[in-house]
This record gives structure tokens, sequence and C-alpha cells, in this order.
């Protein structure tokens, strides 16, 4: 194995956990506040996982160049995907915090 394969599978297998990790963060607090942003933020993230998977499977798997491209084709357009579903997330992740600081008053937010 060469080492740009080596290092691309590392680099990949590191993204994924870390992927996983957020997943595991965003579906607990999903299940516990309900609330939509942690499903759009965990539907990216499990796009995320897909995309490290296949990602990985470039580097550490003999594929035919059709395989090679359609893995690069379809994972990056779901990193595309993921990456919007994590801004619209966040995004009312944001604004759902901002309207509860509103909501509280000047003074009330702890830090301020």
């Amino acid at each position: 194995m060469e080492s740009y394969q080596l290092i691309g599978g590392l680099t990949s297998g590191f993204v994924l956990l870390v992927q996983c990790m957020m997943f595991w963060l965003q579906a607990r607090a999903l299940r516990r506040h309900g609330h939509r942003s942690f499903l759009f933020l965990s539907a990216g993230s499990t796009l995320g996982i897909i995309f490290s998977a296949a990602s990985a499977c470039l580097y550490l798997l003999q594929t035919s160049p059709e395989a090679y491209w359609a893995i690069v084709l379809g994972s990056t357009a779901l990193i595309l995907v993921s990456a919007v579903l994590g801004v619209i997330g966040t995004w009312q992740l944001f604004l759902s915090y901002a309207r509860l600081a509103a909501k509280a008053g000047p003074g009330s937010v702890a830090g301020t």
C-alpha cells in the first residue's frame, strides 16, 4: 500500500469517527429536545458518515475506473447535501437561541 493510500484511508477513518460522534450527540439532543434543527443536523451527519465510508473505499479498495468515478460523483453529491443540511440545522438552532435569549431579556443569559 502506498503512503498516500494509507494517509487517505486513515484520514477518512478519522472523519468517519468524528461524524459518528457528532451524529450521536445530535441524535441525543433530538430525542431530548425534539427541536427540528437537530433533525437536519443528524441527517447531515448521516450523509457525512456515508461519505466518509465511501471515501475510505477509494483509498483501501482496488476498483475499476467506472466504479471509482461512480463513488467519487456519488460521494460528492452526498457531501454537498450534507453541508446544506448542516447549514440549515445550524441556522435553525441559532434562530431558536436568539428567540430564547430575546424572551429571557437582557442580562439574564449567563456570560453576558
